[in-house]
């Protein structure tokens, strides 16, 4: 009788977290909490997109599996916004357990090119050796993703965004007055490890982003930022 309350109850509970991780067809963007460095996965229904991979550690791997159901081992598309290990050191523990469809990386893409799949775009604003900016685009809404790109690049943003992954988490190198002035976010995402030391983000930064009212959120501080269903 006591195994098969157990097995009823592990019935349940398996049927429950299957619910909750069933695709629902709303897009997720996820910038997951890997320490100090990079790190976000796009979801919809079967179709996943990773930008950047973290340090190397086992984080951005575990924020995978919070997040695509278990029987889903390949990731669509991978995009490195440049070669610095707190971007791509992960991707050796993910390889372990995903098969990446396509791979992309500064050295592979083109300024203006555009990675679609369905209604979802990414569109390529620069591409340097320092770092790929780019927008995603989906139901219109835009996500600006920075890497790790100076304030000198930024220049190459023109359009109004509505979520901006903040440049090299939150260094002062980046995320300059006149970005945030044109672009005119409305969430700001700071992906940084905590007790980081490098002191990011940078006071000025997180300053400039308060001064313009725009909601700022922190991976240090909250871990994961989910950003549900547009």
């Amino acid at each position: 009788m006591k195994n098969r309350i157990l097995l009823i109850i592990s019935v349940l509970l398996l049927v429950l977290w299957f619910w909750q991780v069933k695709p629902d067809g709303k897009t997720k963007v996820v910038f997951c909490d890997v320490g100090q460095g990079d790190g976000a996965i796009i979801i919809k229904n079967n179709f996943q997109m990773m930008i950047d991979a973290g340090p190397k550690n086992t984080k951005m791997a575990e924020c995978l599996s919070r997040y695509v159901p278990f029987w889903d081992k390949e990731i669509e598309v991978f995009i490195a916004s440049h070669g610095d290990a707190d971007h791509i050191g992960g991707l050796e523990n993910i390889k372990k357990s995903y098969k990446i469809e396509r791979e992309f990386n500064n050295l592979n893409l083109e300024i203006g090119e555009i990675i679609r799949y369905g209604v979802i775009d990414f569109e390529i604003l620069s591409n340097s050796e320092q770092s790929i900016m780019g927008i995603l685009k989906y139901g219109g809404k835009k996500y600006l993703f920075t890497g790790d790109a100076s304030v000198e690049s930024e220049y190459v943003v023109q359009e109004k965004i509505d979520v901006l992954k903040v440049g090299h988490h939150g260094s002062d190198t980046s995320t300059g007055e006149d970005l945030l002035d044109r672009v005119r976010p409305k969430l700001a995402v700071i992906s940084v490890g905590r007790n980081n030391r490098y002191s990011h983000p940078r006071e000025i930064v997180v300053n400039r982003l308060v001064d313009r009212g725009i909601e700022i959120k922190r991976t240090d501080l909250e871990g994961d930022i989910i950003i549900n269903g547009f």
